[in-house]
């Protein structure tokens, strides 16, 4: 009895005949049938029926490509995620060593104020802490331009601030925007802030009718930010914002706004009323303001005695 012998390697697949041809029988089999010589014999390579699917030697190259493909990028996605990493941690150095750079100008600034003018040496000081401003100012403005998607509403508004002080309107005009672009709604005393700086920014800086309906727009909504803020802090912001709103539009106006006023001091009597330490001191100066007679115009000279630069007294573009 003839043993059929299975093949068990591929090489032996294809090197076996077809399965679709029966081999001729040898007469030494004992079996009756034509005799023919197995050097006669034709053989084929294994054929795959077509029921099978695709032969794997077919597959095994694409498959090798999408593993090579996948592989690529998946090298490309890490090495951009890598990138973005350093990125973010490089914005958020820059917005460091912003935030020194504005704590020493407000050290600065604090300077320039308690100097004497009868001081013998108060030209020489003040130049120097100008100078000196000027300086950190411009690292300031550099450090914020590349950190900028990493700086916060009040980022922003002490740089302004800073800038206003050093008479660099056109500087002071592009944070304090930026500052209301980012401050949210449901933050309402930063999103006041600044507002109402930039109302004030406004009204300094400009001389056109439009100038004044930015400042009067700005300064509307900065009331409105915290018009539902009763708390004593609430009220004393607000009184706030309506004195600065009142004396940065006189010199447009040509007078104190007296309904502002009236406004600004019934908020300081309510924040009084509510317990907020600086509510009767913020009362004084305001009554003192009043009988000096001197309403805030625009600014002439910064707090270390110099007149504006006309290069950075621009607008920002709206």
């Amino acid at each position: 009895m003839l043993r059929r012998s299975w093949p068990t390697s591929r090489a032996e697949i294809v090197r076996a005949p077809s399965l679709s041809r029966a081999a001729p029988v040898s007469s030494n089999s004992g079996v009756t049938g034509r005799t023919e010589p197995l050097a006669n014999i034709t053989h084929q390579p294994f054929a795959v029926p077509a029921e099978w699917g695709t032969p794997i030697s077919d597959i095994v190259p694409d498959i090798n490509l999408t593993v090579s493909v996948v592989t690529a990028l998946g090298a490309v996605a890490a090495a951009a995620v890598a990138w973005r990493a350093h990125q973010q941690d490089s914005a958020r150095e820059r917005a460091n060593d912003l935030r020194e750079a504005l704590l020493q100008l407000i050290d600065l600034r604090r300077d320039a104020i308690s100097l004497r003018r009868e001081d013998p040496d108060f030209e020489s000081v003040s130049s120097t802490l100008n100078e000196k401003r000027a300086i950190l100012l411009a690292i300031a403005e550099t450090l914020a331009e590349r950190a900028s998607g990493s700086l916060s509403a009040e980022d922003w508004i002490t740089l302004g601030s800073e800038s206003m002080a050093a008479l660099n309107y056109g500087l002071a005009g592009k944070c304090f925007t930026r500052a209301v672009e980012l401050a949210s709604p449901d933050d309402a005393y930063t999103r006041a802030v600044a507002l109402r700086e930039l109302g004030q920014y406004y009204a300094l800086t400009t001389t056109t009718d439009r100038g004044l309906e930015d400042a009067d727009r700005s300064f509307g909504e900065a009331v409105d930010a915290i018009s539902g803020i009763t708390d004593s802090f609430g009220r004393f912001q607000t009184g706030l914002t309506y004195e600065m709103w009142a004396f940065t539009t006189a010199s447009r106006l040509g007078e104190v706004d007296q309904q502002k006023i009236e406004a600004a001091f019934q908020c300081y009597k309510d924040a009084e009323a509510g317990g907020f330490p600086f509510a009767e001191d913020s009362i004084k100066a305001l009554q003192s303001r009043l009988q000096s007679s001197a309403p805030d115009g625009a600014a002439r000279e910064n707090d270390l005695g110099e007149a504006p630069d006309p290069a950075t007294s621009s607008q920002p573009d709206r």
